[in-house]
């Protein structure tokens, strides 16, 4: 994948053809963001569907808990790696809507997932760069097309959204374009998205602490 996306850079910056056809698709506005936004999740779709790998370790465990949550090695993961104990309820919980324990369903459920980190980056570049979006939208698609943590249900994915968000009310609460009652909301939203990225994936709120660390540097 890292490979294949290379390989396409290189392409679009050396081959004449390629970069006046990328060149045309940029400037052709909303309709081209359109279309490449539908061709990439129709490619999503076919990949995740398509792709069924063996896949060991954290993510084994979450799925036989799904199965079996009694087996002895699926009660002994859990009483030693209780920081996946969140996903798993979530997960748990998602998969008795749906009256399902199967993989696709909860592949799904990643997809839906990365691509709405996707999109909540697209709102916070609106916020910082109403001319940089379309730039923005682009650079997405074209890593999210390489992108193959989708069939991954793990909290390196589920963990995105609320990424997403904390940068969202972080920009938001620091923009002096609005009044003072969105900033509060904007700040309440990076709190309670900073607390949900903690109890899916610690290491997730690190853009949180850099924040606050550049706040505290600038009164200091």
């Amino acid at each position: 994948m890292l490979l294949g996306l290379v390989g396409i850079i290189i392409i679009m910056i050396t081959d004449n053809f390629v970069k006046r056809f990328a060149r045309s698709v940029y400037q052709s506005g909303w309709l081209g963001m359109l279309v490449l936004g539908i061709l990439l999740l129709i490619w999503q779709i076919f990949f995740i569907v398509a792709t069924h790998p063996a896949i060991g370790f954290d993510v084994n465990m979450l799925h036989q808990a799904w199965i079996n949550p009694n087996q002895a090695k699926v009660r002994g993961y859990f009483s030693q790696n209780y920081n996946n104990l969140p996903i798993l309820l979530l997960q748990n919980w998602i998969l008795t809507k749906f009256h399902s324990t199967s993989w696709l369903v909860i592949d799904s459920v990643t997809l839906f997932l990365v691509n709405l980190s996707a999109l909540i980056n697209i709102v916070t570049m609106y916020l910082v760069s109403k001319d940089k979006v379309r730039l923005l939208w682009y650079l997405q698609i074209i890593f999210l097309a390489f992108f193959p943590m989708i069939i991954i249900p793990y909290t390196d994915t589920w963990v995105l959204p609320s990424v997403s968000l904390i940068l969202l009310g972080f920009v938001g609460m620091s923009s002096h374009s609005f009044n003072l009652i969105y900033r509060i909301l904007f700040s309440v939203m990076a709190g309670v998205a900073t607390v949900i990225t903690y109890y899916i994936k610690p290491s997730g709120i690190i853009p949180a602490i850099a924040f606050n660390n550049s706040r505290h540097s600038l009164f200091v």
